[in-house]
């Protein structure tokens, strides 16, 4: 704990807002590697205060959320005002930043389930990154997040071309940073797969090349091999071993919340304890998860465990185990599952129009607002529905009639309607 301690006492001191944002970050990146996950979303709140109150442009681009912290309880929330600090910071500048905007704001509705919107922000970033100068790791994560998303749309196809692209994006590298990378890969591959109904064999393939080699090598105990294991064991249909192997990794599900994983792994071992008629424990497993969807809203996280597995938990007889509103969230993220693989995805007003004429004129977070308004929600509902402060939501009132050239929200809201109906 002396590094912990080390960055209390920095905290202590008389800092400027530069180098008290490094020793922030520093900290957070410290918890991270600890898989100390519970604590990052309260030092990146400090973070996103201590920018909102002194921070520059440099400051905001320094002190960027990284993406797998984006599944993290009340991070969403993090993300959106930093995400609105750079845009009012940027404007209309041609900063690779736009891009990386773009980028966040897509892994944020991927995991609130607003697909279409998602996909939407993922095309933005990418139409940047094309004539803009963007780094290695950015360009990864957007595979990443098409990775995911393909996998979530049950793309099966795309999945494994995506892969392999990302197998050959480091093959000249030396041989130990060779091996650390298609490590990394096979972490997604393996879910990615698992979630498609992937085969024994295809599992066991992914897991010869994790380090630890899980399948091969049962000495390892971590969380990743624990979980690499019981994928295998329900692939095989070994129900009562999967069982075992999930339900161990329920009191870890903090320190792995990365991607998604924690509430997929939950809802996983809800799953195989159903598939061994263990009705009570599947609940008790399923139960904090479900509570934690509804309160975040990141239903997306839930399209991680597939929607037939899904559909299962769904369809289960619960009776007094689980909730009424647990089983409606259920029943609600088994449906957005299907309708995500079969592309029927519902999609909100302002997504309708994208990527046309209000994309176009409009930021993501500009048209949010507008769909907000031609709804009838006034500033203070939609200030609380996005989680922004009054005086932001009247900004972007102000700049959505001046980009839309009217002079009333009604106005507003008709131009809206008006472009829906074209796009219906």
């Amino acid at each position: 704990m002396e590094g912990v301690e080390r960055f209390e006492e920095l905290q202590a001191q008389e800092l400027e807002t530069p180098t008290r944002l490094v020793t922030l970050m520093a900290e957070a990146s410290q918890h991270l590697r600890r898989g100390e996950l519970e604590y990052l979303p309260a030092l990146y709140g400090r973070v996103i205060a201590l920018l909102e109150q002194a921070g520059d442009l440099f400051d905001w681009w320094a002190a960027a959320p990284a993406v797998n912290w984006s599944t993290l309880p009340g991070m969403r929330a993090l993300f959106e005002r930093y995400i609105d600090g750079v845009e009012q910071r940027i404007g209309d500048l041609p900063l690779p930043m736009g891009a990386e905007l773009h980028m966040l704001r897509a892994f944020t509705l991927l995991w609130a389930g607003r697909m279409a919107e998602a996909s939407a922000e993922a095309a933005r970033a990418e139409d940047d990154m094309q004539w803009l100068a963007v780094s290695g790791e950015m360009q990864v994560n957007m595979q990443l997040l098409r990775l995911i998303e393909d996998a979530m749309r049950g793309r099966a196809d795309a999945v494994q071309t995506g892969l392999q692209r990302l197998v050959e994006r480091d093959e000249g590298a030396g041989e130990q940073r060779r091996r650390l990378w298609l490590h990394q890969i096979a972490i997604y591959a393996l879910r990615m797969n698992d979630m498609l109904g992937a085969t024994p064999e295809v599992l066991r393939h992914w897991s010869a090349r994790l380090k630890e080699n899980p399948l091969e090598d049962s000495s390892s105990t971590n969380a990743r091999a624990i979980a690499a294991r019981a994928r295998f064991a329900a692939a095989e249909g070994r129900w009562a071993d999967a069982a075992e192997l999930f339900t161990h990794l329920l009191p870890r599900a903090a320190g792995i919340d990365v991607m998604g994983q924690a509430v997929e792994v939950q809802l996983r071992a809800a799953h195989a304890l159903l598939r061994c008629e263990r009705l009570e424990a599947a609940a008790q497993a399923a139960a904090p998860v479900l509570e934690r969807l509804l309160r975040d809203g990141d239903r997306g996280q839930a399209l991680l465990c597939g929607a037939a597995r899904l559909r299962e938990l769904a369809d289960a007889p619960w009776g007094s185990w689980l909730a009424p509103a647990a089983r409606a969230e259920l029943r609600a993220a088994a449906a957005l599952a299907e309708q995500v693989s079969h592309g029927t995805e519902a999609t909100s007003t302002a997504a309708r129009g994208t990527p046309g004429e209000v994309h176009r004129l409009l930021s993501a977070r500009e048209a949010e607002v507008l769909a907000l308004i031609a709804d009838g929600h006034s500033n203070k509902h939609i200030a609380r529905a996005l989680d922004l402060s009054p005086h932001t939501v009247k900004r972007h009132v102000a700049n959505i009639l001046d980009k839309l050239a009217v002079v009333s929200r009604g106005q507003a809201a008709a131009w809206l309607r008006e472009r829906a109906e074209v796009t219906r």
